[in-house]
């Protein structure tokens, strides 16, 4: 008979998994399952390169790939053991564990002990959690596993730690290939060390460091406060009309219906606090309780899914960060089920994934369901006001320490006879200011970008 995946089966491997607050404590299982890889790991790296530091790029990435490949070969032969669907809610109760921890850490609740272990941990085990959620959906697998008790622990282990692993190496490939090509080397060690390989960045800002930084001093940044990028009054006067002619539904209403679904829906009794609700009967109940047509619903709800059809059309990949249809600005999950078509979901994972959704429409990124002539003229418009929303913090910010200045420049600047034209070959300047104070004359050129940890988002210069 299959295991059912409850929460009293999983207790061994919850309270000792490497999210489990306060302890962070690893169980033998954890650790020796750990061990194990390590092992199988180490041998397939030494079939292929020996021991030494290499320093070309391309070399280091066809490392990077060869041990990418050991991890995804053993991910692949273990997710059809256990995809299921109380594994799906195991691993959405998983994601909010993490986000727990992930709070504390933000707000300085975690010991000196516990920080160094979460930042080595943390964001590899949500980003893992994330992409177990979308191989579980691709699979559409029944509702319990069909894996022998003994074999279910075990592989839970081999599967995540695989996972984080996946995960671990293809953004350090991006790392290497797209940040650091010219300054990035990996030593592996002789045989029979503790480590037995290791990626170092040969620069003063080490990438890992620089992430850290940042979030424990994002507040500090200009436009850290988003007041423009999160305000959904501008936002639902912009694009509000364009949505309504095109979906069914105005801005303002689908962040409604979105925010009714994540914050008021509840899991069933004695199940893992995650929600997995019956999508037609859901769709029923937002027509009659928001008075919008069924389809209408129905096209909000597919802006904010992730489909196993969709997964294919677009050959979802982990290591595509890019892709339209992963766990980043949609925070359900189709599943099917006896009953009918349900949608999973952590409220926290959705809750996160509905931010960035609202925030992707400052940078004209729109669910391709929700498309339209209108709704992209309207998103432009959107974005260009953000844009001048954030020349605007950027001159405040300057004038705070001293800069005094001009915005947003185009063709000429001074008075008469002083005036000195732009060439047009330059364009527009964003701010040209001096400080008395520090005698420095300062032309800034202000781009909004999103943050990400991804290096295919982001370059140093």
């Amino acid at each position: 008979m299959a295991l059912t995946l409850s929460p009293r089966d999983c207790a061994a491997w919850l309270t000792t998994s490497p999210v489990y607050f306060p302890t962070f404590n690893r169980s033998a299982l954890r650790y020796s399952g750990e061990v194990k890889l390590r092992i199988e790991s180490e041998f397939h790296l030494r079939s292929k390169f020996s021991s030494g530091i290499y320093s070309n790029s391309q070399k280091i990435n066809e490392i990077l790939l060869h041990q990418f490949k050991f991890y995804s070969k053993k991910f692949e032969d273990t997710i059809p053991k256990l995809a299921s669907r109380h594994f799906m809610e195991f691993v959405l109760f998983e994601f909010d564990q993490a986000s727990l921890i992930e709070e504390k850490y933000k707000h300085g609740q975690l010991s000196g002990e516990e920080v160094g272990k979460w930042t080595q941990i943390g964001s590899l085990f949500r980003r893992s959690a994330k992409y177990l959620a979308e191989r579980i959906v691709l699979l559409q697998p029944e509702e319990a596993p069909d894996t022998p008790e003994e074999s279910l622990i075990e592989m839970l282990d081999d599967i995540w730690i695989a996972a984080e692993e996946m995960v671990h190496l293809y953004l350090l490939s991006d790392q290497t290939f797209m940040v650091f090509p010219d300054h990035t080397t990996f030593e592996i060690y002789p045989e029979d060390g503790r480590d037995f390989w290791n990626l170092e960045i040969n620069r003063e800002c080490n990438i890992q460091e620089l992430v850290k930084r940042d979030t424990a001093h994002r507040c500090s940044v200009v436009g850290a406060d988003s007041t423009f990028v999160m305000n959904l009054n501008v936002h639902k006067q912009v694009i509000g009309k364009p949505l309504k002619e095109t979906i069914g539904a105005s801005y303002a209403e689908m962040v409604n219906l979105l925010a009714i679904i994540i914050k008021d829906s509840q899991p069933a009794p004695q199940s893992f606090p995650t929600l997995f609700l019956h999508r037609s009967n859901l769709i029923d109940t937002l027509h009659q309780h928001t008075g919008l047509t069924k389809k209408a619903v129905e096209i909000v709800l597919d802006g904010f899914t992730i489909k196993k059809a969709d997964m294919e059309a677009e050959k979802r990949e982990l290591w595509r960060p890019k892709q339209e249809y992963r766990t980043f600005r949609r925070g359900f999950f189709e599943m099917t089920h006896t009953t009918g078509t349900h949608l999973a979901f952590s409220k926290r994972m959705a809750l996160e994934s509905f931010n960035q959704l609202v925030e992707g429409f400052v940078f004209k990124q729109v669910p391709p369901e929700w498309t339209s002539k209108a709704v992209d003229v309207a998103v432009s418009n959107l974005s260009n006001q953000a844009g001048r929303w954030f020349e605007g913090a950027v001159e405040e910010s300057l004038r705070r320490i001293g800069f005094i200045g001009l915005k947003s420049i185009r063709k000429q600047f001074g008075r008469q006879p002083n005036v000195i034209r732009i060439p047009s070959e330059v364009g527009e300047i964003d701010f040209l200011g001096y400080s008395e104070k520090e005698k420095i004359l300062l032309i800034a050129e202000c781009k909004m970008v999103q943050g990400g940890f991804e290096g295919s988002f982001f370059a140093m210069t």
